[in-house]
């Protein structure tokens, strides 16, 4: 993240949906009575949207988000201003991910949050979206917000373009001298302009205990015509800020559009099977990635001399190490961390060094194959982890369009009852695939069931659904 403490916590992600998304695929539900049209999950969103209970609406605006596209995001208007927060930051989440190109309002929500919880989420999902363009916008936003909190979300995204609003950031880092004050002034250094006064107090945070800190004090010195051993050796070679690094996963989520297209697991197992590299995203701790994973595993060792397909893995994730790497163990497939045990210092150092361990031992022979697992944010973003001709097997959210395909019987039901109506292609990109997961690979494992928490809530919108079908 940009900064931490209590100024710079991003808050919670929206409330996981619970059983919800697990099983709401078609296919598994019970078929409506004879002579009598069912509703269709759609319209039962759109109707769950104006319930009485906060938690319903909040789910409602969630699945819209996840799988529906740009049609959906006008009913959302409703509850963008929902008197619960929890609502009106999912309905955000999900207008923003179905029209990234309207920011306005959103902008206008930061310029009139009181406190960092009302501002902070939306700060980060306008990474991605706001172009230089937008600058005057926010520059008129800053001078009407109503909170320092606001002007700082503001800063943030101007720092993002680079753009020119150097007073308040002046005034802002005279006032900083605790750890946790140069820790989130660092950030705004882009806007900074340089002065004796300014080179003299930065050159001081290069003392600062975070190394993403002594970077950017240790670029901007240098930007400014500051050179030497005492600087460079504060530089992170291929730095990138995390919320920048997400912010391409973003967009490269947005370009696969509503395009998937329902498809077999068999179809994804020959896919697999055929590819020198598999990678598979996801989100750690989901019961049934090392399922998929054992798949992919299998698949890729038919035909193969054992020895010749590897496991790579995240080797700093415990998840990866107790629950997958067995069952690639137990099928006779190579292990091998794409990276060291201890991170290394950049997302593009960690990148290059998985990269660069994939051709490794793809080079041994043409024979030579591996099943990759990491983290959604890798796969996903130009300059990421990839390889040329690579299957990439999605299992996080979004995969908007996905909506028609999905039935709210079973929905209600919170399990999915065909293994077949898991899988998705998409249209242009045939070599990229989307799997929905039992137990919800796109939210954190700690708010539904994982390996390691096996109690799944029953959630407000699956409950709400069946007693609505019911009627």
């Amino acid at each position: 993240m940009w900064g931490s403490g209590g100024l710079h916590s991003v808050p919670m992600l929206p409330r996981c949906i619970g059983t919800l998304l697990a099983a709401a695929v078609a296919g598994g539900g019970v078929p409506a009575q004879e002579h009598v049209t069912a509703p269709t999950l759609e319209s039962l969103l759109v109707e769950a949207l104006a319930d009485s209970d906060w938690q319903v609406r909040g789910d409602a605006a969630s699945l819209l988000g996840v799988f529906g596209t740009s049609e959906h995001a006008r009913h959302l208007q409703a509850v963008l201003d929902d008197e619960r927060a929890e609502v009106w930051k999912q309905a955000w989440m999900a207008h923003l991910a179905l029209r990234p190109a309207e920011i306005d309002g959103a902008i206008a929500r930061i310029t009139n949050g009181e406190t960092w919880s009302d501002v902070s989420l939306l700060s980060r999902l306008l990474v991605p979206l706001v172009r230089s363009q937008h600058a005057p916008s926010l520059v008129a936003a800053f001078d009407r917000a109503r909170s320092t909190h606001g002007q700082y979300a503001l800063l943030l995204l101007l720092a993002h373009l680079d753009a020119d609003l150097p007073a308040p950031v002046v005034a802002y880092t005279r006032a900083c001298t605790t750890w946790e004050q140069i820790l989130n002034a660092s950030v705004l250094l882009p806007l900074l302009p340089d002065a004796p006064e300014h080179r003299e107090r930065v050159t001081g945070w290069l003392e600062h205990t975070i190394p993403d800190v002594r970077h950017r004090c240790a670029a901007w010195l240098q930007r400014h015509g500051v050179a030497g051993a005492a600087i460079a050796q504060h530089l992170i070679p291929d730095f990138v800020e995390r919320q920048v690094y997400d912010a391409e996963s973003v967009l490269a989520e947005q370009a696969l559009g509503a395009e998937w297209l329902r498809t077999s697991k068999a179809e994804v197992l020959a896919a697999a099977g055929k590819a020198r590299v598999v990678l598979i995203a996801e989100k750690h701790g989901a019961k049934a990635i090392p399922d998929l994973v054992a798949a992919c595993g299998a698949a890729s060792m038919q035909g193969s001399e054992r020895g010749k397909v590897a496991f790579g893995y995240e080797a700093p994730v415990h998840f990866a190490l107790t629950h997958v790497k067995p069952r690639a163990e137990a099928l006779g497939l190579v292990l091998i961390p794409l990276e060291p045990a201890e991170p290394l210092p950049s997302l593009r150092a960690r990148d290059a060094a998985i990269n660069a361990n994939i051709r490794t031992w793809l080079d041994w022979s043409p024979d030579h194959k591996m099943v990759a697992l990491y983290g959604a944010r890798h796969v996903l973003g130009e300059g990421h982890v990839d390889h040329a001709g690579a299957v990439r097997i999605l299992t996080v959210w979004p995969a908007h369009g996905l909506l028609p395909h999905l039935r709210a019987e079973t929905l209600a039901n919170g399990r999915l009852t065909a293994d077949e109506d898991r899988w998705f292609v998409h249209r242009t990109q045939r070599n990229t695939f989307f799997v929905i997961c039992d137990d919800l690979t796109w939210y954190s494992p700690s708010r539904g069931a994982s390996l390691d928490r096996p109690d799944r809530e029953v959630g407000a919108l699956a409950a709400w659904l069946a007693a609505r079908l019911r009627k």
